[in-house]
């Protein structure tokens, strides 16, 4: 399939080049002037050649200048034959690319508030524990549940991860569109999965963003996805593709530390996680230099009847999104990029190798969470022995040392009574 796409666009730039000479003022000098002037002299002399038979769709693809292709092109293109047009794909720099999608997200961002062009109210009532039944009166379209939580108080505009709103889990930065009611949810919750998941899928979210940094332009860097990871591996990862210049490329462990250091100067910027949900069409305009999340966003957009996929931001990274994120980067703490695995794939039309996949551990909440290096492969999640032996020492130590804190608490409040 490659090698038919490269062939196509050969004939297009063939077939477009003769027909500017064709569709000129009639000189025979630049592009495709030669071929009339050898045409004229057949002519003359009598022995001009039968013009080759061409399909239909070429003459509808390129008027004016379908005879000018060549006689190579007429034993590649047999009658009958049926070709896919596709438009040429534009080389953009990396930092154009990056460009132009916050420029897609800002302009649908600002489409979607001019949907709202009056200021309608809407009221948000609050059942958590501390002051339930409280009621606020937000902006429809506006407010967030961040507003909503700097009515109640500083702790909750600092500990609120995620906010639950008519049951649904939702974004803190995520509009709110209706009526509804309102909960917060903090890691300390007795059941933190929600928020748990959220926090993996931030921290992939930054690692993604310094993958795509970190090598120079000359090395393409494809981001596919960042694959769910169960809670008891204590990682989150990020599939990439890297450069076939790169397949011999086995990453240090300074390679690793630069790959850290990028990451925390993003934590410590302190940046929001913006969200969007947007048609496919939008999101496949943004993404269209990435064939892998063009069929992501295919697969999101067909889970819903509106054909809605949802899209994150923080800073100018901007990624599809499998579920909430947490408000901002600052939430995360401890964060290590700790190793690289290379995986083979399988595709049906391309057989190539599906690089990397870097895998991080931060060891910020003991109660939930135990790091650990694993992989994803074809079969599912595998941990070699010596990692499920260092895991299950991770957890003994952590459990030892909530044994002694409690124990401190007990001798504490034994001593006050």
């Amino acid at each position: 399939m490659i090698v038919v796409g490269l062939f196509q666009r050969r004939i297009h730039s063939v077939a477009l080049s003769c027909a500017g000479a064709a569709e000129g003022s009639g000189d025979s000098r630049g592009p495709g002037g030669s071929c009339r002037r050898r045409a004229a002299r057949r002519a003359a002399a009598g022995t001009a050649r039968p013009l080759p038979a061409f399909p239909a769709e070429l003459g509808r693809w390129h008027p004016g200048g379908v005879n000018m292709a060549g006689p190579w092109a007429a034993r590649e293109l047999r009658a009958g034959s049926r070709y896919i047009s596709t438009p040429a794909f534009s080389q953009l720099t990396r930092e154009e690319v990056v460009r132009m999608r916050n420029e897609l997200f800002t302009k649908e961002k600002e489409r979607q508030l001019s949907l709202h062009p009056r200021i309608e109210k809407i009221k948000v009532k609050y059942t958590g524990k501390s002051h339930p039944g409280s009621v606020f009166v937000m902006n429809k379209a506006l407010s967030t549940p961040y507003n909503c939580a700097m009515h109640l108080s500083e702790w909750h505009c600092k500990k609120s991860v995620l906010a639950v709103v008519d049951g649904e889990i939702w974004d803190m930065y995520r509009p709110l569109t209706k009526s509804c009611e309102i909960q917060f949810l903090t890691f300390k919750d007795e059941d933190p999965e929600e928020v748990n998941k959220a926090y993996w899928r931030s921290c992939a979210m930054i690692m993604a963003c310094v993958l795509k940094r970190a090598f120079k332009d000359e090395y393409s860097v494809n981001l596919v996805k960042a694959p769910e990871v169960p809670v008891i591996s204590g990682a989150f990862c990020y599939d990439v593709v890297l450069d076939n210049k790169l397949n011999d490329w086995k990453p240090a462990k300074d390679n690793f530390c630069s790959l850290t250091r990028d990451a925390k100067k993003l934590i410590h910027q302190d940046v929001p996680f913006e969200t969007l949900h947007v048609e496919a069409k939008v999101a496949r305009e943004m993404f269209q230099h990435n064939i892998y999340k063009m069929e992501m966003i295919e697969r999101k957009a067909s889970q819903n009847m509106e054909g809605i996929v949802m899209l994150h931001r923080f800073g100018d990274f901007v990624d599809v999104s499998e579920g909430p994120h947490i408000p901002r980067t600052s939430f995360c703490f401890q964060y290590e990029i700790t190793a690289a695995h290379n995986l083979q794939t399988d595709q049906s039309e391309i057989d190539e190798e599906i690089s990397r996949c870097v895998l991080a551990s931060p060891f910020e909440r003991l109660t939930t969470l135990c790091g650990t290096n694993c992989w994803k492969d074809q079969r599912g999640w595998s941990l070699k022995k010596n990692i499920w032996k260092q895991q299950n020492v991770l957890w003994q130590k952590m459990e030892l040392k909530k044994k002694m804190e409690l124990k401190k608490e007990k001798l504490y409040q034994f001593k006050l009574s």
